[in-house]
């Protein structure tokens, strides 16, 4: 258990050093969702449209898709320098591998969302720093990199990565996108726990159905 622990943080820290050193998946994935949450904010009169009503879609879609165009990033060393097989003939389960992968997606992710929220705080005048919005974002960007984990595995083979993997990311996503859209919106509207669980009961679904099955075919994905 204590190797298996030791193991997984140092593939994690792994990920976490080369990103921080690159900064490509961080760099890509705000840019893209800065750009749009900016483009949006300008084109849309939120004179006359309710930020809360907007704000939600438009935040969670800017962040599905620069994380569909920065999940290749987290496996680009490996595809690059070819270093997954070098981690699979090592003597720890395949599962840390694919747990390492989620959290680093996971970190990565959050500190992305906590400026993207913040500017989307400023520029539509909505009120993220709730609770409520705090658990959503949680359960959702859980979604997010475990999808993310087993479809970035999916394209360490493929050339065009970049391009195939919003293809296959995100119908993938769209039962949680529709569940942090909904779950945000009447977070912002009415702050009720009560509205929120049956959506929150949604989201938790989604991942207790896509966590085992992505742990169960990554292993084959790899191997293969």
């Amino acid at each position: 258990m204590k190797h298996s622990l030791s193991a997984l943080g140092y593939l994690i820290w792994k990920d976490l050093l080369l990103e921080f050193r690159s900064k490509e998946f961080i760099v890509s994935v705000l840019i893209f969702s800065l750009l749009t949450i900016i483009i949006f904010s300008q084109s849309i009169n939120l004179t006359t449209m309710n930020p809360n009503e907007i704000g939600p879609a438009i935040l969670w879609v800017s962040i599905a898709f620069s994380a569909s165009i920065g999940i290749p990033k987290i496996y680009s060393k490996e595809k690059e320098e070819n270093t997954l097989e070098s981690l699979l003939i090592t003597p720890i389960s395949r599962d840390l591998i694919f747990f390492s992968k989620l959290i680093s997606i996971f970190i990565l992710l959050i500190i992305t969302e906590i400026i993207i929220f913040s500017l989307s705080i400023i520029l539509f005048n909505i009120q993220l720093l709730n609770p409520i919005i705090i658990i959503i974002s949680l359960i959702t960007t859980f979604g997010y990199s475990t999808v993310g984990a087993l479809f970035g595995a999916m394209m360490i083979r493929t050339r065009s990565s970049e391009f195939l993997l919003p293809i296959l990311f995100l119908p993938i996503i769209i039962p949680l996108l529709i569940f942090a859209i909904g779950s945000t919106e009447i977070a912002l509207q009415l702050n009720d726990w009560g509205k929120c669980l049956p959506w929150i009961g949604l989201g938790i679904t989604y991942n207790l159905i896509f966590f085992p099955i992505s742990i169960f075919f990554f292993e084959k994905i790899i191997i293969d």
